[in-house]
């Protein structure tokens, strides 16, 4: 009887699988696509881009049957990669279609065998992949579409400010959009900038965009010449995936990266990731150090010497442009023979740190002191 019920149990399971199998085919056949076809949807659009934007290849779908491997954006057409003898096409069912082409450049490619999930449900997009023997990891691609002027103006008006990333605290640039279409251009820390309206994006493909924005004339005042109302075309760069920003000023492609508050705990971290700071511009290591460490200490002291104050710190406020205003507690100290006793006090330092090319500099004395990491050598040394 066991074996009985056991080889109707397997009988069942057969019936059940194959029946399943057949349907899923069934629903795949449905929805599959001719080779045609498919090159009709897929020419939609002009190309398909990675989340690496420009900065990768463009896959296009055009002539009936070619596709292209375009590089030619940023390295030139020379290096284009071109299929255009298409040897097979097949539907491997879940809305999956093989590609083989001819291959021209065996030295590139083993094979010219492509896969193309249309299934995948990626927004405006698909994904691909090259086979060899195995399957290699799929990539997303998306229909090379442009944000509109409004969708432009939200991406950049998701932060307070971006802030050039290779830029020093005092003079780099810095961009802001609010107000609905309000764009100010200027320079950190300095009081300068200049703000007009977005009129009008256009959108250039590979993630590139003009835009329009209109300055209001200027009367003139005791620093500044009058002027008239004006228009200036922004030619940008803008990838959403990263939230990657590039304009060309003055000839110059600026990179830009989102100004990001870091809380207390977020920004005492990022300092004590490095043993000590020392200061940039002192002679014979005669200048000052300053040290983060455990959890809320901070040392601040001079270089190959004994003198140093060590606090906790119980606060640390964001104003803006990288700008910190960081609470230190110190205890009471009876005195030694260097140094006189005094009571516990609270001491406020100024100091601003911009954690993508990790500049620090600190108010000490009326002066903005900057900074350098050091991750080998200790308060000792």
């Amino acid at each position: 009887m066991k074996n009985t019920f056991k080889l109707l149990l397997v009988i069942l399971l057969l019936v059940v699988g194959l029946s399943g199998c057949d349907n899923e085919v069934g629903v795949d056949d449905d929805k599959a696509m001719t080779q045609q076809e498919l090159w009709d949807y897929l020419g939609k659009y002009p190309r398909y881009l990675s989340e690496w934007g420009a900065d990768d290849c463009a896959l296009v779908f055009d002539d009936g049957d070619d596709l292209t491997f375009d590089y030619s954006f940023y390295m030139g057409e020379e290096y284009n990669f071109y299929f255009t003898e298409l040897i097979s096409f097949n539907h491997e069912g879940n809305n999956v279609y093989r590609i083989e082409y001819n291959n021209p450049y065996p030295d590139n490619f083993e094979s010219a065998i492509f896969y193309i999930d249309l299934g995948s449900k990626v927004n405006n997009g698909f994904k691909f992949a090259s086979y060899n023997n195995e399957p290699s990891d799929y990539v997303n691609v998306y229909a090379d579409i442009g944000l509109t002027t409004k969708q432009l103006y939200a991406e950049l008006a998701k932060y307070k400010n971006w802030i050039e990333v290779d830029a020093d605290i005092y003079g780099g640039y810095f961009v802001n959009a609010h107000d609905n279409d309000k764009f100010d251009l200027g320079l950190m820390n300095s009081g300068f900038w200049t703000q007009g309206t977005i009129m009008n994006v256009e959108y250039h493909g590979y993630m590139h965009y003009t835009m329009t924005v209109d300055y209001p004339g200027y009367e003139g005042d005791e620093m500044t010449d009058p002027y008239d109302a004006y228009t200036a075309d922004f030619y940008l760069y803008y990838n959403p995936f990263f939230e990657m920003l590039v304009i060309q000023l003055y000839e110059e492609a600026v990179e830009f990266a989102p100004e990001k508050e870091l809380s207390a705990d977020e920004f005492f971290a990022e300092l004590a990731k490095y043993d000590i700071w020392y200061e940039v511009d002192s002679e014979d290591y005669k200048g000052f150090f300053a040290k983060f460490s455990g959890q809320d200490t901070f040392d601040l002291g001079l270089q190959q010497s004994d003198f140093w104050l060590q606090g906790t710190v119980t606060d640390v406020e964001y104003y803006g442009n990288m700008y910190y205003v960081m609470t230190v507690d110190y205890p009471e100290f009876e005195g030694n023979e260097l140094s006189d006793p005094h009571e516990a006090y609270t001491a406020e330092y100024h100091i601003y740190y911009y954690p993508n090319n990790e500049v620090l500099l600190i108010g000490l004395y009326d002066t903005m002191v900057e900074f350098t990491p050091d991750a080998e050598q200790g308060l000792d040394q």
